[in-house]
């Protein structure tokens, strides 16, 4: 079985990730982008995310 790797990053960055995949420099099929930059921590810890640092 093979795992499928899903990539998380911030909005800002949602599309180099993108084509890095689509130029096959990384592995995986999917992006997820947030909202936030993640310098609120952790994504387990983060309440608001409108709300920055």
């Amino acid at each position: 079985m093979k795992k499928e790797i899903i990539h998380v990053c911030c909005y800002s960055a949602q599309g180099s990730m993108k084509y890095t995949i689509d130029m096959r420099l990384f592995e995986g099929k999917k992006v997820i982008e947030l909202i936030d930059d993640l310098s609120n921590g952790p994504i387990a810890k983060i309440t608001n995310m409108k709300k920055k640092n």
